[in-house]
């Protein structure tokens, strides 16, 4: 397991990277993968005997003071991210899609603009940043719908990287 260790001003945060995270457990599958996944991040983040529970819309979260998670998965990379405030994260692997129609349907007008201006590279980087700011809510697919804003905002702080060619990421972190 990789972990990215990051300070976004006075946050404190970990990144751990699972490759291959279907390998891990291949008996598991879904939420219980995914859970068990978690327990494994947070046993290293230094959290003893975790025990992850879920809001009702699915929500990954533990109860534990200043203690927030998040996670993504695609390809063969699972992320969860833990940080001392409300986070959210996405990670995207490159496949083929209709990002016109995407963006289109469920991007702002300066989102597009923004699309425009950075192409392939850009419209991942929306995408990741909704997906990371839906978890951040917990409104899911709901705040993506909905059209909200991920350029330029002032309640959140917005960290876009790749891990490698064709996988962007995006962390969103309340300032």
């Amino acid at each position: 397991m990789a972990v990215l260790m990051s300070r976004h001003f006075n946050n404190v945060m970990e990144i751990y990277i699972i490759e291959k995270y279907k390998e891990r457990y291949p008996q598991m599958k879904g939420s219980e993968l995914t859970d068990v996944l978690i327990k494994d991040c947070l046993e290293e983040y230094g959290v003893q005997d975790p025990q992850v529970m879920r809001t009702p819309k699915g929500k990954p979260y533990v109860e534990l003071c200043d203690t927030y998670l998040s996670v993504s998965h695609s390809g063969e990379y699972f992320l969860c991210i833990i940080a001392d405030r409300p986070v959210g994260i996405d990670i995207q692997e490159r496949k083929s899609s209709n990002s016109d129609k995407i963006a289109e349907r469920y991007f702002t007008e300066r989102e597009k603009s923004f699309i425009r201006d950075n192409g392939e590279n850009g419209f991942f980087t929306v995408w990741t940043r909704k997906e990371a700011y839906s978890k951040l809510t917990g409104e899911g697919i709901a705040e993506i719908i909905r059209g909200t804003e991920v350029i330029d905002r002032e309640d959140v702080i917005f960290n876009d990287f790749q891990l490698e060619d064709g996988v962007w990421c995006s962390y969103c972190i309340e300032r």
